[in-house]
């Protein structure tokens, strides 16, 4: 939304592996997933790396955002927006309770569940990777 692009810091060499991540203020549909990739050559679509990158570079500290997917491209994922407060906290209980009145959607919730499991053991095993890069390169 606001063009603001954001750079690791080429100098200590953390360009390795390094892809455009579009980052949008609510959930990505397909479409839109597309549209972003086409437009900005984004591998990704998340909702948190450029605020934090700005806060970052305000405070001028390093910033490097690692990010694992749990929803592929082509993954259409269901309408949760009215399930978030409006400081970002997700209302489990109430999607729940929704979930359980709507059966069409258990078989993409169940998706998305694995997939999110799977995403986090792949954060897990990448922060363990680049915490232990990172500490090889200390003096």
């Amino acid at each position: 939304k606001t063009g603001e692009r954001f750079f690791p810091n080429k100098e200590r060499g953390e360009t390795d592996g390094l892809e455009v991540l579009a980052t949008v203020p609510s959930p990505a549909g397909v479409h839109e997933k597309e549209r972003l990739g086409i437009s900005y050559y984004a591998s990704a679509v998340d909702m948190e790396a450029a605020t934090v990158a700005r806060i970052a570079r305000a405070q001028e500290l390093p910033f490097l955002a690692i990010k694992a997917i749990s929803d592929a491209a082509d993954f259409e994922l269901p309408d949760m927006e009215q399930f978030t407060t409006s400081d970002g906290q997700f209302r489990e209980a109430a999607f729940g309770l929704y979930l359980a009145g709507h059966p069409s959607l258990w078989k993409r919730v169940a998706t998305l569940a694995k997939s999110s499991k799977l995403a986090a053991a792949h954060l897990q095993s990448a922060m363990q990777e680049h915490l232990s890069q990172h500490r090889k390169q200390r003096p």
